[in-house]
C-alpha cells in the first residue's frame, strides 16, 4: 500500500512539473523590434502611389514559432483596411534588405520577389515586417501604434504587441 502511494504521489509531482515546464518554454520568449521607419512627407501619397516601410524584427526565446498573422492597431484598436482611405498590408521580408521604399523603386528592385505572407512564416532568425501603406487622406489621427502578432509556439496560440515608437507618419 505504501508503495502505490508513493509511486502514485510521484506520478502526480512528475506530471505538475512536466506541464509547469512545458506551459513556462511554450509562453517564454519575444519579439523585438530593432529599426523604425516614418513617414515625413505626405505629398507622397499625392499620386495615390504605395509607400514600402520596413521593421527589423528578431526573436528572442526558445524553440522556432510560427507566425499566423500580424495585426494593425491604432490606440489598442484593430484599424479597419479601408479605414478614411488609409490602407495598411502587412507582409514579411526573410532577407532583411529593405528601409523606406516607394512603390517604383520597390518594383524597380525587384523587392517584391522576397516578400511573403504573413500566415506560416515559420521564424528561424531575424527578418522585416513590411507595411505597405497607401493612402489618400492622410492624418496623423489614422497613423499605426502598435502591431498585434498572433504566433503558434509549440502548438500554443500566443499574441504579443509590438509598439511602433513614433507609428508610421511623422507629419510634425
Amino acid at each position: 500500500m505504501k508503495k502505490l502511494s508513493v509511486v502514485m504521489i510521484l506520478i502526480v509531482l512528475l506530471s505538475f512539473s512536466g506541464w509547469f515546464t512545458f506551459d513556462y518554454v511554450s509562453q517564454a520568449g519575444s519579439f523585438t523590434k530593432t529599426s523604425h521607419s516614418s513617414m515625413h512627407d505626405p505629398t507622397v501619397f499625392d499620386q495615390g502611389k504605395e509607400m514600402y516601410l520596413a521593421y527589423d524584427v528578431i526573436w528572442e526565446g526558445i524553440g522556432s514559432p510560427e507566425l499566423k498573422g500580424i495585426e494593425v492597431r491604432q490606440k489598442g484598436l484593430t484599424m479597419e483596411k479601408e479605414a478614411a482611405d488609409f490602407h495598411v498590408e502587412v507582409l514579411i521580408n526573410p532577407s532583411m534588405t529593405m528601409g523606406l521604399l516607394d512603390a517604383d523603386l520597390f518594383y524597380e528592385l525587384g523587392m517584391d520577389q522576397s516578400l511573403l505572407e504573413v500566415d506560416g512564416f515559420q521564424v528561424e532568425g531575424p527578418f522585416q515586417i513590411i507595411l505597405r501603406v497607401k493612402g489618400a487622406d492622410v492624418r496623423e489621427e489614422f497613423d499605426v501604434t502598435e502591431l498585434a502578432v498572433t504566433y503558434e509556439k509549440f502548438g500554443v496560440d500566443l499574441i504579443e504587441y509590438i509598439d511602433m515608437d513614433e507609428g508610421v507618419l511623422d507629419l510634425e
